[in-house]
């Protein structure tokens, strides 16, 4: 429950309770949650050639809330495809320093902490329960993992009217909400850090 609905809140450490297998299945359900399981399977559908019926078309539409029926299907697998692309880059930055610390699997640490964190799913495989605590001198792991919860927690609406923007040249009112209201409290909130700690 808690790795689909991507909370976070474990009663045994992940790493350290769970078997490999384990973990693949609760890295599976963090992707499951993190994209949406209607969103998956309307994909799946779509991608094995069958006809998606009206009222899962609606279901989907208003699972990526896509703003018409027509363009649901085109804009899931735009989704699905950034999706991959973002947690590939993200992984891949992690490999730079994962690798030399763990060797081989740094690989497959760096692929989890790719997706918990794109999926704001708040799990980790390190162990102890010490979560990134050893990673507090390491820009790279820190700053990748931080860009990787943003860009996520944004949302796809958003992302692809981004995107869109050079051929549109405006932005949607619930794209102008998101990222001012994301700028407004990622930017009080570390300046609010950073006088609570900076004599610590």
């Amino acid at each position: 429950t808690s790795a689909t609905c991507v909370t976070g809140l474990v009663v045994v450490d992940t790493a350290d309770y769970w078997s490999g297998f384990g973990e693949t299945v609760i890295l599976c359900l963090i992707q499951i949650g993190g994209l949406g399981f209607v969103t998956l399977l309307t994909f799946f559908i779509s991608f094995m050639g069958k006809k998606t019926g009206l009222r899962s078309m609606m279901l989907a539409q208003e699972a990526i809330s896509s703003l018409s029926l027509q363009e649901t299907v085109p804009l899931i697998r735009q989704i699905l495809k950034m999706v991959f692309v973002v947690e590939g880059i993200g992984a891949l930055i992690l490999c730079i320093d994962f690798i030399p610390r763990f060797g081989f699997r740094g690989i497959y640490y760096s692929l989890f902490h790719a997706i918990s964190a794109f999926c704001n799913a708040g799990f980790d495989v390190m162990g102890s329960f010490k979560s990134l605590s050893d990673f507090n001198n390491s820009p790279l792991v820190i700053y990748t993992i931080s860009m990787l919860i943003i860009i996520g927690g944004l949302g796809f609406i958003v992302w692809k009217d981004i995107m869109d923007y050079k051929k549109t040249k405006k932005l949607l009112l619930h794209t102008k909400i998101v990222l001012g209201i994301s700028f407004i409290l990622l930017i009080t909130g570390a300046v609010f850090i950073y006088f609570i700690e900076s004599n610590h």
